[in-house]
C-alpha cells in the first residue's frame, strides 16, 4: 500500500514528498549514484587535460580568425573525441541513475524496503522501454528546434533588408528564439526524467509511457513545469557549486586562461562525481510523487478501492 497520501497534493506538497523520500533512505540512493556513475568518473580522470586546453584554446583562437583552417579543425575534433565520448558515457549513467533510483523509490512508495541491488536489477530490465521513451522524446525536441530554427532563419533573412524596423524585428526574434530554445532544453531534459515512473511503475513501454504521462498531465502542466523546473535547477545548482569550488570555470574565459593542470582537472571529476548523486535522488523523487499525484487527480477513486481491497485481502 503507497505510503504517499491517496489525495490530490499542492505544488509544495510534491516536493515536500520528494524531500522525504530523499531523506528516508538518502545513502542508499546516494550509493546509487555513486555506483551508477563510477566508470564515467574513470573516464573522466583518463583524459588528457592538456590536449584538452590546447584543443579548447585553438578552437577560441580560430573562431576568431576570418579565413577557417579546415585542417587544424579537423585536429581539433580528433582532439576532442574522447571528451565528447566521456560527456556521452557520463550523460548516459547519469540518467540510469536516476532509473534506478526511481525504482528503488518505487519500492519505497508501495511500502517495501530499498535495496540496491534490486533497483539495479529493475532498471536494468526497464531500460530498454525507458531509453525508447528518452530518445523518442529527445528526438521530438529536436525536430522542433529545428523547424523553428529554419522559420525564424528565414523570418530573419527577409526583415534583415527592410531597414530600422526590420533590424529591430531581428533582435527580437533572435532574444525569443534564445528563450525558446533554452525552454525546449528545460523540456526535453525535464520529459525525458518524468517518463521513468511510468515505465518503472506500471511498466509501459516507451510510447505508451509518454502517452501514459501526457494524458496524467491534461489540465495539469503548470504543476509538471514547476516540478521540472525546481528539480533541474537543484542539479544545476549543485553541479555549479561542484565546479566553481574546483575553479574549472577558467576554461570558459579567454585562451590565456585555459591553464587547467591535471591536478585541477582530478579534483573537477572528483567533485561531480561525488556532488552529482547529491542531487538526482531529489530529481528521481519529484517526478515520482509527481507521477503519484497525477495518478490520484486521473484515478483517484479507482486507485483508492484497488489499495482498500488489496489492504482487506492481506488482513484475511
Amino acid at each position: 500500500m503507497s505510503i504517499l497520501p491517496m489525495r490530490p497534493l499542492g505544488f509544495g506538497e510534491v516536493l515536500d514528498g520528494a524531500i522525504q523520500l530523499y531523506r528516508r533512505d538518502f545513502w542508499r540512493y546516494y550509493l546509487i549514484g555513486l555506483i551508477a556513475t563510477f566508470a564515467s568518473f574513470l573516464m573522466g580522470a583518463f583524459i588528457d587535460v592538456s590536449t584538452l586546453m590546447e584543443a579548447l584554446a585553438a578552437m577560441t583562437i580560430m573562431s576568431e580568425s576570418e579565413e577557417p583552417d579546415f585542417q587544424t579543425m579537423a585536429s581539433i575534433l580528433s582532439d576532442l573525441v574522447p571528451v565528447f565520448l566521456a560527456g556521452l558515457v557520463s550523460s548516459l549513467l547519469t540518467w540510469y541513475s536516476v532509473l534506478a533510483t526511481t525504482a528503488a523509490m518505487a519500492d519505497r512508495v508501495e511500502g517495501g524496503s530499498v535495496n540496491v541491488g534490486r533497483a539495479f536489477v529493475t532498471a536494468l530490465e526497464r531500460t530498454p522501454s525507458a531509453l525508447g521513451a528518452t530518445l523518442t522524446i529527445i528526438v521530438a525536441g529536436l525536430v522542433v528546434m529545428v523547424v523553428f530554427g529554419l522559420f525564424a532563419f528565414l523570418v530573419t533573412a527577409i526583415l534583415a533588408g527592410t531597414g530600422t524596423v526590420g533590424v529591430i524585428a531581428v533582435v527580437v526574434i533572435v532574444v525569443i528564439g534564445m528563450a525558446i530554445g533554452l525552454l525546449m532544453t528545460m523540456l526535453g531534459a525535464g520529459l525525458s526524467v518524468a517518463v521513468l515512473p511510468p515505465v518503472v511503475v506500471e511498466k509501459c513501454g516507451p510510447f505508451a509511457a509518454i502517452g501514459r504521462l501526457f494524458s496524467l498531465a491534461r489540465g495539469s502542466w503548470l504543476k509538471v513545469i514547476g516540478v521540472m523546473v525546481v528539480s533541474l535547477v537543484v542539479l544545476w545548482l549543485v553541479t555549479t557549486a561542484a565546479s566553481l569550488f574546483t575553479g574549472l570555470p577558467v576554461i570558459f574565459s579567454t585562451p590565456e586562461d585555459y591553464d587547467v593542470g591535471p591536478l585541477q582537472w582530478a579534483l573537477a571529476n572528483a567533485a561531480a562525481y561525488v556532488v552529482t548523486p547529491l542531487a538526482l535522488p531529489f530529481l528521481a523523487g519529484g517526478f515520482l510523487v509527481l507521477f503519484h499525484d497525477l495518478r490520484v487527480r486521473s484515478e483517484g477513486f479507482d486507485i483508492e478501492m484497488m489499495a482498500g481491497s488489496i489492504a482487506s485481502r492481506d488482513e484475511r
